[in-house]
């Protein structure tokens, strides 16, 4: 690095230099109007190693905001002995590392920090600017990575946990990131369990939904920021999860239905449907009474009816009566496909009221032709107008198909269902294994 003229007289400089206790020392020859003075010293500070670096510090602490030019010096002078030091230290370990490394570059990291660099300091930015070393053997890298992360700072495992993120890593640094899962540092561990999780690793799962749910916000937020890998989405193939979960993995994705961040908490909410492990149907009932946003609430509705939490079919009724909508959204149909997907007969009572309500009779129309075996309950009304026909029932138990003009206003296909419900009730009881409203379900789960 070129050195700049000096811009203070000599002569302050050394009292400068008195007050800090180094008298006309190293720090008085780099305030030197003399650019070849100032390399000299430098020269010697560098061959010299710790020597000078305390008589640097203990004057630097003396030095003024304007003299800005000498306190420069003053941290590229250490900059540049921090940076040997870890020259020798990471060639000993990893030869390659002498051409491959930007050195130079690690000197101006250190060097714009706000005061002389410690070794800490100049471990940590050796971790950073080590990832742009191109073509480093795995093998070396992880036998001198191996000793960043059992340095005593945080900052310095953080930071070798970085190094070790490398696309075309893994072997030894796989195995080292997984060890960092158990450091002490809640930063370190986050770091290592981010870096895994973008390889797919799934045994950093548990640690990223610990993570997630952080009293330190940078890392709460980072963890959640991968919340959304959970879901695989490949062109032209329905979403489904990505891994095949833990039942402890479970009751940790269910402490997440209430994160602070509206995208991250709807992937919870909506992964917990698409594993298929009923046990997280009471926290996703739970929530659905405390969640705010009406995307979400349609989420939680379609995880639960792909549950068919059978506890959740009253409160769905009570949703279409209300009316489900964000903007021009709207979702009313598909928490109606939702509780036709949950097939609970004795709610059928309720939905089969909502026929006389103006507002909502085609929802609960829709609901129930769902729910007895019409398809289309996977279609998305969500911009306005819902299925084109609906089920119409008669007493002695069969359903035609017709079109919405052609079907009986609501008050008649209410009493229509009235009737049909009154009659056939009995034939319909609740079955773990599928819907008995369903004739498809009702047949699969009598072979069962």
């Amino acid at each position: 690095m070129m050195l700049r003229v000096a811009g203070i007289a000599v002569v302050a400089a050394m009292a400068i230099c008195g007050r800090g206790g180094a008298g006309e020392g190293m720090v008085g020859r780099l305030a030197s109007e003399s650019a070849k003075e100032q390399a000299a010293a430098i020269e010697e500070i560098v061959a010299g190693g710790e020597k000078y670096i305390p008589e640097i510090e203990a004057a630097y602490a003396g030095l003024k905001d304007d003299q800005r030019d000498l306190r420069e010096r003053c941290r590229d002078a250490v900059a540049r002995v921090r940076a040997e030091q870890l020259r020798k230290w990471a060639v000993g370990l990893s030869p390659a590392l002498d051409k491959k490394l930007a050195w130079d570059g690690l000197v101006r990291n250190l060097t714009w920090l706000p005061k002389p660099a410690t070794l800490a300091d100049a471990r940590k930015a050796f971790c950073l600017v080590s990832r742009s070393a191109q073509d480093w053997p795995e093998e070396e890298g992880a036998k001198l990575l191996r000793e960043c992360l059992a340095d005593k700072e945080p900052a310095v495992r953080e930071a070798a946990v970085s190094a070790l993120d490398r696309e075309g890593w893994k072997g030894p640094a796989v195995d080292l990131l997984l060890g960092a899962l158990k450091d002490d540092s809640e930063k370190v561990r986050a770091g290592a369990a981010l870096a895994l999780m973008n390889r797919g690793d799934q045994r950093a799962l548990a640690t990223v939904l610990a993570g997630a749910r952080s009293k330190d916000q940078s890392v709460a937020e980072q963890c959640a920021g991968v919340i959304p890998q959970l879901i695989l989405a490949e062109e032209g193939q329905p979403q489904k999860p990505r891994f095949k979960h833990t039942p402890e993995e479970i009751v940790a994705l269910c402490g997440l239905l209430t994160l602070e961040d509206m995208n991250a908490r709807g992937t919870v909410m909506r992964v917990l449907g698409m594993i298929g492990d009923k046990s997280a149907g009471p926290a996703l009932l739970e929530v659905l009474e405390k969640e705010s946003v009406p995307k979400n609430q349609r989420r939680i509705c379609t995880s639960l009816g792909q549950l068919r939490h059978r506890p959740a079919a009253a409160a769905m009724v009570k949703l279409v009566e209300k009316g489900l909508g964000g903007g021009k959204q709207d979702y009313g149909w598909a928490v109606a496909a939702s509780w036709a997907d949950i097939g609970d007969p004795e709610s059928v009572p309720a939905m089969i009221g909502l026929l006389g309500n103006d507002k909502r009779a085609s929802y609960a129309a829709a609901g129930l032709s769902w729910a007895f075996g019409m398809e289309g309950s996977d279609g998305d009304y969500t911009r306005g107008g819902g299925p084109g026909e609906v089920l119409v029932p008669s007493a002695e138990g069969k359903f035609e198909k017709k079109s919405g003009a052609a079907a009986p206003k609501p008050e008649e296909l209410k009493k229509l269902w009235e009737a049909f419900w009154d009659r056939n009730k009995a034939n319909y009881k609740w079955s773990d294994e599928g819907s008995t409203l369903r004739p498809a379900q009702a047949k699969a789960g009598e072979k069962k």
